[in-house]
């Protein structure tokens, strides 16, 4: 069993995962393990990554040539599950890191069109873990109500909210466009948003 030890976010998961994939890890042979001290931030935009090349020599006559080859694997993965793995990577239960990884492994490796199959058991949970982010996100523009206080002599507008996931950023902006006229804050236990 191998540990890879990530930073509770997207980016950190993207990198972890691309590098596991490059070296044959198989879902099952990988413990994914985050830190508690860190919030999640904000997959694959560049697939492929930095590309770092090998240096072979080859013989040519008397001389040597030097070439580089590129060795960095390139994956092909659906524009749909980079952005539905962006959004299940806020949710709160930490088995997402396995389920991200697991259905990556299927779409490089056997399945490219997984995701077309709502009956499988990993869609099924990847989905749910995405609603349930999404549905928090809702929760969110549903409840939040303004206290109004005062910031040096000015009008300022402050609500308190504890989200089930880390879905505050999706609600940027709703609030943005909402409350364009007035300056506000949204306090979180992980971050808050500013206008």
């Amino acid at each position: 069993m191998k540990q890879i030890e990530i930073e509770p976010n997207f980016q950190s998961w993207q990198i972890a995962a691309r590098d596991a994939l490059e070296n044959q890890l198989r879902p099952n042979e990988i413990v994914w393990n985050t830190p508690d001290a860190q919030p999640p931030l904000g997959l694959f935009e560049n697939v492929s990554g930095k590309d770092f090349p090998t240096i072979l020599e080859l013989p040519n006559g008397n001389t040597q040539k030097r070439i580089a080859v590129i060795t960095r694997a390139t994956f092909r993965v659906p524009k749909a599950f980079v952005e539905q793995a962006r959004v299940v990577a806020l949710h709160s239960d930490s088995l997402k890191w396995s389920l991200l990884y697991r259905v990556l492994w299927r779409l490089t490796q056997s399945d490219p069109k997984l995701l077309q199959i709502p009956t499988d058991a990993d869609v099924i949970a990847l989905n749910h873990f995405a609603k349930e982010v999404h549905k928090d996100a809702y929760r969110m523009r549903q409840y939040i109500r303004f206290r109004e206080t005062k910031l040096e002599g000015e009008p300022w507008f402050v609500a308190w909210y504890e989200p089930e996931h880390d879905s505050v950023h999706l609600n940027q902006n709703f609030f943005a466009d909402r409350f364009s006229n007035m300056r506000w804050s949204i306090l979180t236990p992980l971050r808050s948003m500013h206008w």
